[in-house]
């Protein structure tokens, strides 16, 4: 499963608890691939439940690879040279 600029969506109680589920169900069995440009510690502006943004946050980070892509815009950088 693939959940695509995760930070550009907010999620109230309902929805923070059926994405939670559907990655814990999904944990150790599955893969899970996240793309966000918030750190882990800034989640807490996308989901109401701070104790679940740390479950959630475990479930993911639970013998996997973070990548750290912190750098310019692959898009922006395609996009300027277009304009050339």
């Amino acid at each position: 499963m693939i959940i695509d600029e995760m930070s550009y969506l907010t999620f109230n109680r309902h929805q923070s608890e059926l994405l939670f589920k559907v990655v814990a169900d999904r944990a150790e069995k599955r893969s899970v691939i996240v793309s966000t440009n918030l750190k882990f510690s800034e989640w807490t502006t996308l989901f109401e439940n701070e104790t679940m943004v740390a479950a959630l946050v475990d479930r993911l980070t639970f013998r996997s690879h973070v990548l750290n892509m912190n750098g310019p815009s692959y898009r922006s950088e395609n996009s300027e040279q277009d304009m050339d």
